[in-house]
């Protein structure tokens, strides 16, 4: 699970290795404590977009095999990174 900038880059705080899946990651608007909003960067404000996306997935196809899901999620948030903010705006919705 990788991060992803404003500008659809590959951000700097990812951890090393190999990363198959990339998600929106940085200024992020998010709630926090004492009813108020926050705007926080990293790997685990990026993991929602995917496991969300990953719920829906499984909701709309019940009998498709975890390993699918997986290929599916991998196949979508993969190739993030290369197309412009504009195209990424949909999984900020």
């Amino acid at each position: 699970m990788g991060a992803l900038t404003e500008e659809g880059e590959i951000a700097e705080f990812n951890p090393e290795g190999n990363i198959d899946i990339f998600a929106p990651g940085e200024m992020i608007s998010t709630t926090y404590p004492g009813e108020k909003y926050a705007v926080t960067d990293g790997t685990s404000i990026a993991a929602p977009f995917v496991s969300g996306y990953g719920a829906l997935l499984m909701s709309e196809y019940p009998n498709l095999e975890l390993s699918e899901v997986k290929k599916r999620l991998i196949s979508i948030f993969s190739g993030l990174y290369t197309f412009e903010m504009e195209e990424l705006k949909w999984v900020y919705l």
